[in-house]
């Protein structure tokens, strides 16, 4: 079993996948948030969801590890980072 979710599944929308992903899911499932009433706005809602997964799944440069987690030192944050 992982200790981090592989996939999220279910009533996923843009936030939410983006949350899942943020909090670890490889990949999210978002049949829903992809119903549109024509063929041009699925697209443009695949494209939207696509490049705000991907800027889900982006590393947190460090000041803003620090700003989410404000009771650890930078410097241990940075260390750590290191590992």
């Amino acid at each position: 079993v992982a200790s981090r979710p592989l996939v999220a599944i279910g009533g996923l929308d843009l936030e939410g996948g983006c949350r899942a992903i943020e909090a670890g899911a490889a990949a999210v499932a978002v049949i829903g948030a992809l119903r549109r009433p024509t063929l041009e706005d699925v697209r443009a809602q695949a494209i939207a969801l696509a490049r705000a997964f991907e800027a889900a799944a982006a590393p947190l440069s460090l000041d803003e590890v620090c700003r989410r987690i404000p009771v650890l030192d930078p410097a241990l944050l940075a260390e750590v980072a290191r590992w």
